[in-house]
C-alpha cells in the first residue's frame, strides 16, 4: 500500500493497536504532517492505525504515542513528547526520547539509550539495558538487567543479575534475587542481595542483606550493610565501613577508614595503611596489622586462645587473655576481639608479648590455619551480562540469555560450615559453574607452616605474604 499522510496541529497523537511482527516510528522534521506506510484513520489531531503487519510511522517530533496489544518487536526514535508503551509481546528499542517513556507489561527485551525518563510500573519479562538514561524507575524485572551513565535509578524487584556502572544514585527496595556488580556508582540503598555482590569505586553505600559473598574495592565513602552471610573482602577504602553481622570470614586490607564489625562468624585479617578507629569481634582467628607510627589506644581480648602481640606500646594492663595498652601519644581506639580463637596484632617496632591460654605457641601457629581465607582473593562472579551493553552501540535488543555465572572456589576449615550459596542453584544444576580446584599450600601442622606463621607474629612477613604463601599462590 503506498503511504498515507495525515496534516495535524502541535497536539498531534498517534495510537498504534494491535499490530504484529515489527512497528517502527522514527521522528521527523515536519512538525504537521504524519506519514504512515499502512492503512490508517483520522479522528480529529489522533491518528489511528491498528490490526497491521510491519509498520512505519514517521511522526512530529513533539507528538504523543501510545502503543498497545501488539505482539511485534517496536522501535521508537528521536521523540520529544510523551511515549507509552502496554501489553508488547516482543522486544523494545528505545533511542533519542526527550519527553517522559512509560512501559507497562513487556514480554520481551528493552534496550534504550539516551532516554531522558522512563519508568515500568508494570512487569518486565525479559533482560534491560539501559545506557545513557536521565531517570530510571523499574518495578519488577524477570530477566537480567544493565545500568550504564545513568543519573538516577529505582529499581525494586529483579529475578536475574544486576549490573550497574557509571550510576550518580542508585536504589531498591524490593528483592534482587541473582549477583550484583556495581562500578563507579556513586551513592546506593539497596535491601537484599541474594547473591554475591561485587563492588568497585564506590561513594556512599548502604545495604541490609546480602545473601552470598561481598567484595568491595576502593570505597570513598560511608559503608554500611546489616548482613552478609558469606565471605567479605574489603580492600582500599577511606570510608567509615559497619557491617552488623558476617556468616563467614571478613579480610580487609589497606584501610584508611574505620571499621565496626562486631559479629563475624569466621576468620578476620585486619590491615590499615592509615590509623583509623577498629572495633572488631570474631569468633575465629583475628590478625589486625597497624601501620608504623600509629597513635592509638589498645584494647586486645583472647580468652580462649593465644594472644600475640608485637608492638612499641605502654602496657597498663594484661593477662592471659587481655592486653590494654597505648601506642605512641595515643588516639584512635583498636579494639579487637576473638572470642573462641587466637589474635595476634602486629604495629612496628618493639618486643613480642606472647599470652598463652593453654598451650605453647609452636602448637599455636601449628594450629592456626589460613586455608579458610583462600577464597578471599578471587572474585566473587565474573561480569555479568557484558554482551548487554555491546548490544547497545547498535541498539539491537540484546539476546543474552544464558544465565548467570557462580565463579566458586571453596576452602573449607575443619568444622567450618560454609553453605551459603543460592538456593536457586541446587533447583537448576544448568546454571551451576564448575568449581575450580583447590589451590594447595603447606598443610595443617607442617613445618613451613609454623615458620610462616612464627614470622607473621615477629613481624618479618606481611599478612598479604602469608596469606599468598598459605594458599599456594606463590
Amino acid at each position: 500500500m503506498p503511504q498515507q499522510t495525515f496534516t495535524v496541529s502541535d497536539n498531534a497523537r498517534v495510537e498504534i493497536r494491535n499490530c504484529h511482527n515489527r512497528v517502527t516510528v522514527v521522528g521527523w522534521d515536519d512538525a504537521h504532517t504524519v506519514a504512515v506506510d499502512y492503512a490508517g484513520r483520522q479522528q480529529g489531531d489522533t491518528i489511528v492505525v491498528e490490526n497491521t503487519n510491519k509498520v512505519t510511522l514517521r511522526v512530529p517530533r513533539a507528538a504523543t504515542l501510545s502503543i498497545s496489544r501488539c505482539e511485534a518487536d517496536v522501535r521508537i526514535d528521536d521523540l520529544s513528547g510523551h511515549v507509552e508503551l502496554e501489553h508488547i509481546d516482543g522486544d523494545v528499542t528505545l533511542r533519542n526520547l526527550r519527553g517522559e517513556t512509560i512501559v507497562r507489561d513487556l514480554d520481551g527485551s528493552l534496550a534504550a539509550k539516551d532516554v531522558t525518563s522512563l519508568k515500568s510500573d508494570g512487569s518486565l519479562d525479559g533482560d534491560v539495558a539501559l545506557r545513557d538514561v536521565a531517570n530510571v524507575h523499574i518495578e519488577s524485572v524477570e530477566g537480567d538487567i544493565s545500568l550504564t551513565e545513568v543519573s538516577a535509578a529505582l529499581v525494586n524487584q529483579v529475578a536475574g543479575d544486576f549490573v550497574a556502572r557509571g550510576v550518580k544514585a542508585l536504589k531498591g527496595d524490593g528483592v534482587w534475587e541473582g549477583d550484583a556488580v556495581l562500578h563507579s556508582v556513586q551513592a546506593s540503598e539497596i535491601n537484599e542481595v541474594e547473591g554475591d555482590v561485587s563492588l568497585s569505586d564506590i561513594g556512599a553505600f548502604k545495604s541490609r542483606s546480602v545473601g552470598g559473598d561481598l567484595s568491595a574495592q576502593n570505597i570513598r565513602s560511608a559503608f554500611a550493610i546489616e548482613q552478609v552471610e558469606g565471605d567479605i573482602s574489603i580492600r582500599e577504602s577511606s570510608g567509615q565501613i559497619m557491617i552488623e553481622r558476617g556468616g563467614g570470614d571478613l579480610i580487609a586490607s589497606d584501610l584508611r577508614g574505620g571499621l565496626t564489625a562486631q559479629d563475624i562468624d569466621g576468620d578476620a585479617v585486619i590491615s590499615f595503611s592509615e590509623a583509623a578507629p577498629l572495633d572488631l569481634r570474631a569468633d575465629g582467628d583475628v590478625v589486625v596489622n597497624l601501620p608504623p607510627n600509629t597513635n592509638a589506644e589498645i584494647e586486645l581480648d583472647a580468652p580462649r586462645g593465644d594472644l600475640i602481640v608485637r608492638a612499641n606500646m605502654q602496657i597498663h594492663s594484661q593477662d592471659e587473655s587481655r592486653i590494654r595498652a597505648t601506642m605512641g601519644s595515643g588516639g584512635v581506639k583498636i579494639k579487637a576481639e576473638s572470642t573462641k580463637s587466637d589474635l595476634i596484632m602486629r604495629g612496628s617496632g618493639g618486643d613480642m608479648h606472647h599470652r598463652e591460654k593453654s598451650k605453647d605457641y609452636a602448637n599455636f601457629s601449628a594450629e592456626f590455619d589460613f586455608s579458610s581465607f583462600a577464597d578471599m582473593g578471587q572474585r566473587i562472579a565474573a561480569e555479568v551480562r557484558k554482551s548487554v551493553n555491546e548490544s547497545l552501540a547498535d541498539l539491537r535488543v540484546p539476546e543474552v540469555r544464558a544465565r548467570r555465572h557462580h565463579f566458586e572456589v571453596r576452602m573449607h576449615r575443619p568444622g567450618r560450615h560454609h553453605e551459603h550459596r543460592h538456593d536457586r542453584d541446587d533447583k537448576d544444576e544448568s546454571r551451576n559453574e564448575p568449581v575450580e580446584e583447590e589451590t594447595s599450600g603447606p598443610v595443617a601442622g607442617s613445618p613451613e607452616r609454623k615458620a610462616i606463621l612464627d614470622a607473621i607474629a615477629r613481624g618479618e612477613m606481611s599478612v598479604d605474604d602469608a596469606i599468598r604463601k598459605l594458599t599456594g599462590e606463590e
